[in-house]
């Protein structure tokens, strides 16, 4: 008795909701009609319940009128809705692709503009890595174009002492003698790798060559320490 009667008192925490049967919560935000049973008594996916009831912002009905899927995945060559009305080809080529999004060479699938040209095949016809087209592109803002002429990567990622390009130039000791670290990040001594700041004497080596956590300077000898931030400087 005591029991059922904790049950029938229990209130969900606001971000959760009973499902009918009075006695479990879920998630109220993405757990009714997203084509999931996440209730024990299926109410979340009722069919009269989710035909009345409106999707969340940024969301849309699927062709049955009961699920409930996000915008960005109509059209992402993956099936989301249970009815399949999702990557229905007809309507793909007639739908336009959402901002930063472009259509792949099929018409049908929309791929974000920043994963063309990044050696990751994302369409599934493999237009968006196709050799002429990314030879004339021009990467979008906040990106650079590896020496091949080909992959595009994010600037922040030039000369952080990882190789992202395929024919490693952006890594190239020249190249990266002569690259500006972007605010907030400071050269390493080799004049090469870009770090953030706030990394400096943070007891984690993040130069290669080590100098981010040299002892001197992070011991706090002041005089040492500021001829080398002058340096720092004068390569930014």
């Amino acid at each position: 008795m005591f029991h059922l009667f904790l049950h029938l008192a229990f209130i969900c925490p606001d971000w959760l909701r009973k499902c009918a049967d009075g006695q479990q919560c879920v998630n109220k935000y993405d757990s009714f009609c997203n084509g999931l049973v996440q209730c024990n008594d299926k109410s979340d996916e009722d069919p009269d319940f989710c035909r009345a009831r409106e999707c969340r912002h940024g969301y849309m009905k699927c062709d049955d009128g009961i699920q409930c899927i996000h915008e960005l995945h109509l059209c992402d060559r993956h099936i989301h809705c249970n009815d399949k009305s999702d990557e229905d080809e007809d309507m793909c080529k007639a739908r336009e692709c959402k901002s930063s999004k472009v259509k792949c060479d099929d018409g049908i699938q929309c791929i974000y503009e920043s994963q063309l040209c990044n050696v990751n095949i994302d369409c599934v016809d493999k237009s968006d890595e196709d050799e002429d087209m990314c030879t004339d592109f021009t990467c979008i803002d906040k990106q650079h174009k590896c020496a091949d002429g080909l992959q595009c990567i994010a600037e922040h990622r030039l000369c952080d002492g990882y190789e992202h390009c395929t024919d490693r130039s952006d890594e190239d000791p020249d190249f990266c003698r002569a690259w500006e670290c972007e605010s907030g990040k400071v050269k390493c001594d080799d004049g090469m790798q870009c770090i953030y700041k706030s990394k400096i004497c943070d007891r984690y080596t993040e130069c290669n060559d080590k100098s981010d956590e040299d002892e001197d300077v992070c011991k706090g000898d002041l005089l040492l320490f500021y001829k080398r931030l002058a340096v720092l400087i004068e390569r930014r």
